[in-house]
């Protein structure tokens, strides 16, 4: 996949990473982009804060929800920026 992203036109490659980062955002999730100083980032770490002090089972269902869509988000943007939606 790094070789596929490294093809890209890099005006795209810069798209991607930017949307990548932008649809994150949106759900509310903080994250970091392990190799970002390379031109292909090799993982995304997703974070979310849950503070335990009147948390109850239905903070814990979000925020599963929230990092289950960032993963979808990731994983479907790579695929549509890499041409393998079928």
């Amino acid at each position: 996949m790094q070789r596929k992203i490294l093809d890209l036109v890099p005006e795209n490659r810069r798209r991607l990473f930017f949307e990548i980062r932008l649809r994150l955002l949106s759900v509310g999730v903080e994250f970091a982009v392990v190799g970002a100083e390379t031109q292909v980032p090799s993982a995304y770490e997703l974070y979310l804060r849950l503070f335990f002090d009147g948390s109850n089972i239905n903070d814990f269902w979000q925020m599963y929800v929230r990092m289950k869509s960032a993963c979808i988000i990731i994983i479907t943007l790579y695929q549509n920026f890499l041409g393998e939606i079928h």
